[in-house]
């Protein structure tokens, strides 16, 4: 039996008049967009306007209670006066209270109506709007203006209105204008206010968007005939794939460069590269390159590289001021070949915690992965251009010297990709008519005649998602904790979880733990009762860190030849560290001692980022060792005294 599963991260979807927190823990309400990942938000409290990245917001929680937020019509704030945000942020004050409580009592609604001078009809608005939209912008104060095409009407019948658009309107009974029309005259009567003109009626009908009445009134295949970005044309072929991450292809390809050390500046292999498209726009969600062959875990980090914006790595690489990055999110639908690093449990179990649909190409049948094959090809041309360039085949190659002539390090490479493909979201895409970053903007903001996608949602729980998407293992935890190819894990927050049985079953509960190749000495434990990731040690303290599971397995194998005994972990430790010597002394002179050295030196970058992408889990939490005999701690051991 395995654990239940967890909920994924929570996202964060920005909406004007949302009220948000940024990184140093100021509140913002934001008043508008700028472009695709900036807004210009005002702080509360003050006069201060600022403009913000989109990526440094966290969500200003006023409540919840598992429904799903609606997003409610767009409002401009651009005359709203700092009076006005603060009735705003008085009224919510007063009535998140009453939000809270499971009954609101007459007592409390007359308090709030007396503290807010407002009448009865207006209060049970004001909560009904600040539950279902949770914006801050719902609870400004009404400041009717007049005018031909502006709302005129009081908010009490504003309110019946809009309501009985809602609940007789909007619904699969699919009544006419009249009858509608009638049921708001009924409801009118019944509330004690004259009826509006049935013009009036109508006009605010036509305000809905098609598509939303449409997939009210009908249904969701109906409302999909309003969606945009239908793109007319030969390209765009891929089922589904009408809207930006609405479907993303992935796979993996060995870039045809050389790349050198860090430390000897001298060739020693090519790098592979794992991409993530999206089929609508085709910009490049998100990359991962590394020495290391293709894996789960490289499918991994490409996922997780493309749900998150890239801010931190372009920070990390220099590159900010040259390179604009605004595409990111969780993607629908992911299609990837059959190879085993995308049939494993890790893209299994990511997938569905994140909400995406994997689906597998079929055998023998390259069409279905045309859009990334594409792409691949076209990163392939411009790579030739680079010293160390390996060319696509020896006779293309020719004399040409690609260890020579090779300058580039693994991290030079990632920024000269990064740099390249920006170059080609500007570019001009034939199939699309137009560059990829246009076709994003127009597919998130919409265009004159077809709505967008709207901003995708920000994840805000990065570390969470970077450990899910990690590769894991699933194990029944021991009194002397938890074995993983025969190195053994241990912390006390293990205790509560030992041998714990299913008590339909009889067998132990399995646990998932997160087990990053690139360090396997540490794992990753989703604590139930702490309700957050935590970082489980080697049981002995006495084994070096920083081990990577390919040097691991290697030492295991010389082990075996050596007629060792594989559960002897110090023994394989030994080997580890002696491999590492001799290949330091080794590395001058032969190229697979350098690319060995070099894949060491990047799993290192990794380890020393962790403190950064995983500020909790990464924190050492003290911890006593397991007990020496399984079931037997001796500091739970006291005499009996007789009486």
């Amino acid at each position: 039996m395995t654990e239940p599963r967890h909920s994924a991260a929570p996202l964060l979807r920005p909406r004007e008049g949302m009220v948000v927190k940024t990184e140093e823990g100021k509140e913002y309400v934001i008043l508008r967009f700028i472009g695709l990942m900036k807004v210009m938000a005002k702080e509360l409290g003050t006069e201060d306007i600022a403009t913000l990245d989109l990526d440094e917001l966290g969500y200003r929680e006023v409540f919840r209670r598992g429904k799903k937020v609606k997003v409610v019509e767009q409002v401009s704030f651009d005359d709203v006066d700092s009076h006005d945000w603060e009735i705003a942020e008085y009224r919510r004050k007063v009535l998140t209270p009453l939000l809270a409580m499971k009954t609101v009592s007459k007592e409390a609604r007359t308090q709030a109506c007396a503290l807010l001078d407002i009448s009865q009809a207006t209060l049970y608005r004001l909560m009904h709007d600040l539950y279902e939209t949770q914006l801050l912008s719902c609870l400004l104060p009404y400041r009717p203006d007049g005018g031909r095409g502006k709302i005129r009407l009081s908010e009490e019948l504003e309110h019946v209105i809009q309501n009985g658009i809602k609940t007789h309107f909007l619904t699969n009974q699919k009544i006419s204008k009249k009858a509608l029309i009638e049921k708001i005259e009924e409801d009118c009567v019944i509330a004690g206010i004259k009826p509006p003109a049935p013009n009036t009626i109508r006009s605010r009908v036509e305000e809905i968007e098609e598509k939303k009445r449409a997939k009210r009134r009908k249904g969701e295949a109906e409302a999909r005939k309003f969606e945009a970005n239908k793109t007319p044309g030969k390209g765009n072929k891929l089922p589904d794939a009408d809207y930006p991450l609405a479907v993303g292809q992935m796979d993996h390809t060995l870039l045809d460069v050389m790349v050198v050390d860090d430390k000897y500046r001298r060739a020693i292999s090519r790098a592979w590269i794992t991409v993530l498209i999206d089929c609508y726009s085709r910009v490049i969600l998100g990359f991962y390159v590394s020495l290391d062959p293709p894996s789960s875990l490289s499918a991994g980090l490409c996922i997780t590289n493309a749900i998150l914006t890239k801010r931190r790595r372009l920070e990390q690489l220099s590159l900010t001021d040259q390179v604009e990055w605004p595409y990111y999110g969780v993607m629908d639908v992911v299609h990837m070949d059959n190879a085993k690093e995308f049939r494993g449990k890790l893209i299994e179990f990511g997938c569905k915690e994140y909400d995406i649909d994997a689906h597998f190409r079929p055998v023998k049948n390259p069409k279905y992965g045309a859009i990334i094959e594409r792409f691949m090809g076209t990163l392939a041309s411009k790579l030739k251009a680079l010293p160390g360039a390996t060319f696509s085949n020896p006779k293309e190659r020719g004399e040409y010297d690609s260890e020579k002539t090779a300058t580039m390090t693994l991290t030079e490479l990632e920024g000269w990709l990064y740099l390249t493909i920006e170059k080609y979201h500007r570019e001009k895409h034939t199939t699309l008519g137009m560059a990829p970053a246009l076709k994003w903007k127009e597919g998130i903001l919409g265009t004159k005649t077809k709505p967008g996608r709207g901003r995708p949602a920000l994840i805000q729980d990065e570390e969470k998602l970077r450990i899910d998407l990690l590769p894991f293992e699933e194990r029944v935890i021991h009194p002397e904790g938890v074995v993983i190819k025969h190195v053994t894990y241990f912390h006390d927050c293990l205790r509560p979880y030992v041998n714990i049985k299913d008590p339909k079953t009889k067998t132990g509960v399995y646990r998932r733990f997160g087990r990053d190749p690139r360090d396997i000495s540490v794992l990753y434990f989703r604590d139930p009762i702490q309700k957050q990731y935590v970082k489980i040690p080697y049981a002995d303290p006495s084994l070096p860190p920083g081990i990577s599971q390919w040097e691991y397995e290697a030492a295991q194998r010389i082990q075996d030849d050596r007629g060792g005994n594989l559960k002897d972990t110090r023994g394989v430790m030994a080997i580890v560290l002696e491999r590492r010597k001799l290949e330091q002394e080794s590395a001058a002179l032969t190229k697979k001692a350098r690319h060995n050295m070099q894949r060491r030196v990047e799993h290192a970058k990794v380890r020393q980022q962790r403190p950064v992408e995983l500020p909790v889990a990464s924190r050492t939490v003290p911890t006593s060792p397991p007990d020496a005999i399984a079931g037997y701690n001796p500091d739970e051991i006291f005499p009996i005294e007789d009486e």
